[in-house]
């Protein structure tokens, strides 16, 4: 006779042999959380971003949310606004406190607005590095891994948590609360150039870049085709405007080039699109498209030049998304031996594999001398199961991956 939300009292609840309490029923298919952001970082979060969060009680376990709610209203506290963003845990049907979670539990939480694989197209393995391999000053230094077309590893980007140590190395203080001074926590992120050199191994042809649409500087170009003809670049002009009203970074090259040097130009260049309009087109109320990953060609009626456009760059990343990621399961492998690990690694010219690992630093560098791989991660995500180190054959539960990096 109760529902989620209502709350049993002892003077109304009939109790049979037992004493009657106070309580709260909960809906332990969903729960739902409120977490403050800043106001420079609020303009960034939205419904359906998905939240990572941890709680103080469940060690060394991770969960996934989504933003349910941005609320307008915000708080100021010493001069700093901040807003609260609801978030919903749903266990899709099932019972979440059969995971761990229960009303009331304290949790720390981030809110995923970008990733790497939905901006840039690139796969990534999430870790934490060795002790061998971490930033030095570093408490803890996470990193995304990328795997190259070639099977060789990238470490794409790294954060640093330094603790106090740099803080108290350079006597940077701040007042707290208390009016006492204190030396602050610090991080370093360290996103960069790197990616960039990410973006041309990982989906790069023998013709050139091959760029996602996400980040390409161009998403589309236009090109008039037989241009000295009357309304031709009148025509490609005003597929320029359309395209650029709608939101696309399109260029227009009218120059005196001819066709096929323009086609070059901009496949070696890496634009994902290609649109086409010559007298042809013109008579038949179309235009000509052509993918930069695939080189298909499709004709487009000109009604429809705005929807095509932002499908076919949609269909762009994901499709560069799934060659990568086809690159990177068909090279991950499991070994449990040093030996089976330098026999992958030559098989296949690279590549990532996995072992168990005692946490050792001379098992680490025996790695190195062995087999010829560098410890690449730690992954985030650890499977729980036991086995022995490839090095020294001590039992062990730690995963780690391993390989040969630029």
């Amino acid at each position: 006779n109760y529902k989620a939300g209502d709350n049993i009292d002892p003077s109304t609840a009939t109790a049979t042999g037992a004493n009657a309490f106070l309580a709260v029923i909960y809906d332990m298919s969903r729960l739902t959380f409120d977490i403050n952001v800043s106001e420079m970082d609020v303009v960034r979060v939205e419904v359906g971003q998905k939240v990572t969060f941890t709680a103080d009680a469940l060690d060394g376990q991770e969960f996934t949310g989504v933003v349910e709610k941005v609320n307008i209203n915000g708080t100021t506290q010493n001069g700093n606004t901040s807003y609260p963003v609801t978030v919903v845990v749903d266990g899709s049907g099932s019972d979440l406190a059969s995971q761990g979670l229960l009303p009331g539990m304290s949790v720390s939480a981030s809110i995923i607005v970008e990733e790497i694989a939905d901006v840039l197209a690139i796969p990534v393995v999430k870790g934490r590095k060795t002790d061998k391999e971490k930033f030095n000053g570093a408490e803890e230094t996470y990193t995304v891994e990328c795997m190259m077309h070639d099977r060789k590893a990238l470490q794409a980007g790294t954060s640093h948590y330094f603790g106090d140590g740099f803080a108290k190395a350079f006597d940077i203080t701040f007042t707290g609360v208390d009016n006492q001074p204190h030396h602050p926590h610090q991080t370093s992120w360290g996103v960069s150039t790197r990616l960039i050199g990410g973006i041309i191994m990982t989906h790069g042809d023998d013709n050139g870049l091959v760029l996602p649409p996400r980040v390409a500087p161009i998403q589309a170009v236009v090109l008039p085709i037989a241009q000295h003809k009357p309304g031709v670049i009148e025509a490609a002009q005003a597929l320029k405007d359309r395209l650029e009203k709608a939101g696309v970074r399109v260029k227009l090259d009218d120059s005196d080039k001819a066709p096929g040097w323009k086609f070059a130009e901009y496949e070696m260049r890496g634009v994902p699109l290609r649109v086409e309009i010559g007298p042809k087109d013109m008579e038949k109320d179309q235009c000509c498209i052509a993918r930069r990953d695939t080189g298909e060609k499709a004709f487009v009626p000109l009604a429809e030049l705005e929807g095509a456009v932002a499908k076919l760059l949609d269909e762009i990343h994901d499709n560069m998304f799934a060659i990568a990621k086809k690159n990177l399961e068909d090279n991950t492998f499991a070994a449990e031996t040093w030996e089976q690990v330098k026999e992958l690694i030559e098989k296949n010219s690279g590549g990532f594999v996995h072992t168990k690992w005692c946490g050792a630093r001379d098992c680490e560098l025996a790695m190195k001398e062995k087999a010829g791989v560098t410890s690449r991660c730690i992954p985030l995500d650890q499977s729980g199961s036991t086995g022995k180190c490839p090095v020294c054959g001590k039992d062990c539960s730690t995963d780690i991956i391993w390989g040969v990096a630029y």
